[in-house]
């Protein structure tokens, strides 16, 4: 299911990351998968902090890199979607 602008996610617990040169690295604890996101990448990671909304995070980007709302969402939810589908993101609340 596709992510929403009003959905919160957060970190899986069965993740972890680490900044190194502002660019994130996430390692999926089970499946021992690693991934590599670039700053843009990153920022998002960051703002999904269980707390902000994906219309949140968007709104952030907008503000911080200047670009459009159409571009940003678009971008940003496709991004928000993967993460969740790779088991790297979930709703917060959820207990996954």
């Amino acid at each position: 299911m596709p992510v929403g602008l009003g959905d919160v996610l957060r970190p899986a617990p069965n993740v972890t990351a680490r900044i190194v040169g502002g660019e994130a690295f996430v390692m999926h604890l089970v499946s021992l998968r690693t991934f590599s996101l670039n700053e843009t990448s990153t920022a998002v990671w960051l703002l999904a902090d269980g707390i902000r909304s994906a219309g949140g995070i968007i709104t952030a980007l907008m503000d911080e890199y200047e670009v459009g709302e159409a571009e940003c969402r678009q971008t940003v939810l496709d991004l928000l979607d993967r993460l969740v589908e790779e088991d790297l993101l979930v709703l917060a609340g959820s207990h996954d």
